[in-house]
Parts: C-alpha cells; structure tokens; sequence
C-alpha cells in the first residue's frame, strides 16, 4: 500500500479514489502474470520446444515429459480423425476445426516426425533415435563462429545506417 501511495485513512472521496487504484493494479498485475504464462506456454505444451525434455538432468522428468508428449499427440490425432467424421454434428466440427486450426504445430514436419520417432522407440527417453532426434533438434553449433559473424555484421550495418540516416535492414527490436 505504501509503495502505490494509498493511506488507509482520509476522507471518504481519497478512499474511493485510492480504492479504484488499488483495483486497477491487480488488473495490471493479472494481465502482465497472464501475459508472461501465454510468452511461455510454447515452451511447455506445444511441439517441437517441448521436445527438449528429453535432455532434461532429472530422468523421471524426461520419461514425464514424453509421456506428457505422448498423450497431447493421442489427443491431437482423436481430434483430426473427429473432423474426418461425418456423423459428428457440423457445428462441433467447425469448432474443433478452428481450434486445430488456432493449434497449428500438429501440421509441421518437425512436430510429426517428433511423433514418428518417439513412437517407433517406444516413448522413451533413452531410445538412441528419440536422444539423437533431439540432439539435432535442440544442440547448438560447436562454434560460435556463425552467430558472431552475424553479430558483427548486423552492428556494422546499423552504424552504416544511422550514419546514413538511412533504414535499418533488420529490426532492433
């Protein structure tokens, strides 16, 4: 309260107004909390990033996490063959069209082959070809030669550029 500079004595005008501040925080406080969860929630729950888990230092977390990948591929493969089905009412299936549709990772290459690759080896996380699917998937280079050398080059053209007045090729931000 003292940090938002509320007093909880005053008049009755000052608490009302202090109230609606106060109300107006939690608003904040809530849709950044929500904002951060939804920034987050392609890391946890969508494919190919949950994948990553396989190289996870506590192993039940890796056997969870394909498990849990297991079971959101189950339910995302019912949901295609409903929409398939005829003699689901229309309207149910154009709802659950628009959430696939909203979904959009279950129609990549990588995320299917995710699928394929985990499946063949039995949902497990020491299986070599989960473990080497995920190694090509999530290690970075050996070197950090590519990355600098873009570095470089992208600071030198944004200093040719401000030096220029001219646009920036790539976004600062």
């Amino acid at each position: 309260m003292k940090n938002l500079h509320i007093s909880m004595s005053g008049s009755r005008d000052t608490m009302a107004d202090e109230l609606e501040i106060l109300e107006k925080y939690a608003k904040l406080c809530i849709e950044i909390a929500s904002a951060r969860c939804w920034s987050q929630c392609q890391y946890t729950m969508c494919l190919p990033n949950v994948f990553s888990i396989v190289h996870h230092v506590d192993p039940d977390q890796r056997t969870t996490g394909l498990q849990f990948i297991k079971k959101l591929w189950e339910a995302v493969l019912k949901a295609e063959d409903a929409l398939q089905d005829t003699r689901i009412d229309a309207s149910v299936r154009a709802t659950l069209q628009q959430v696939m549709h909203d979904l959009g990772w279950n129609r990549g290459q990588v995320a299917r082959e995710i699928y394929l690759i985990c499946r063949e080896g039995g949902w497990t996380p020491a299986d070599s070809e989960v473990r080497k699917l995920s190694f090509l998937l999530f290690a970075p280079p050996a070197n950090t030669k590519f990355f600098l050398e873009d570095c470089f080059s992208h600071l030198a053209d944004v200093i040719k550029r401000i030096a220029r007045n001219m646009k920036l090729s790539k976004n600062l931000i």
